[in-house]
């Protein structure tokens, strides 16, 4: 697993995936919200297994007030606004651990992404990168669920679960990655990765290079 700050000079342009694209923001929203499905039920379970004895695992959004809805309301954007900030932490901490150079943040709104555009990565560094939030994340979680006063567990549960829907596009690049050929190389650009292969790769029609 390796970053180069040069492209080897036997390389070419194979494809690239665009989150950006409107068809494919769509396929990640339905999916967004299946995964959001999924990872409740899924943590829901892992917590109630790690501290059974919890009592039940109910969030009453609202409260019986108008001071405590708002604390509410308060407390759900701030949790959001750390889950997309611990998020593209982690990105960005794997980012600096295979380049050794900082990484850029780009935050428009509820949008926010870490990238390493002068940098050239092989698959499985790329693949980690990728997947290091939702890994991470979900390990510390579910290890910090073991420790807090039970007033935090559902908020952890309602953190961890948010992060993993969050993650959609994550996986939809890792998978588009992992299906690259060996000895690929691939540039982020934040919403964009660029795939280079060498000139002895044929090209395929699912892989034309952009123009």
């Amino acid at each position: 697993m390796r970053a180069f700050r040069d492209l080897p000079p036997n390389y070419r342009p194979y494809g690239e995936l665009n989150l950006d694209n409107s068809r494919l923001l769509l396929v990640m929203n339905l999916l967004g919200l299946g995964l959001l499905v999924a990872a409740g039920g899924l943590f829901a379970m892992l917590i109630n297994a790690l501290r059974p004895h919890t009592g039940e695992f109910v969030w009453i959004v609202w409260g019986g007030n108008t001071i405590s809805t708002i604390g509410q309301v308060v407390a759900l954007v701030g949790l959001l606004l750390l889950m997309i900030v611990l998020h593209e932490g982690f990105h960005g901490l794997a980012f600096w651990f295979f380049t050794h150079d900082r990484p850029q943040f780009t935050f428009k709104g509820w949008y926010a992404s870490a990238s390493a555009p002068g940098w050239y990565f092989t698959l499985p560094a790329y693949a980690l990168i990728g997947l290091l939030p939702l890994f991470g994340i979900s390990l510390l979680g579910l290890a910090a669920v073991l420790l807090v006063p039970e007033s935090w567990v559902v908020p952890l549960w309602a953190f961890m679960t948010i992060n993993a829907a969050g993650a959609v596009g994550d996986l939809l690049m890792v998978g588009w990655v992992l299906r690259l050929p060996r000895g690929a190389l691939v540039q982020d650009f934040h919403t964009r990765t660029v795939a280079y292969v060498p000139q002895s790769v044929p090209p395929t029609p699912e892989h034309v290079p952009s123009r």
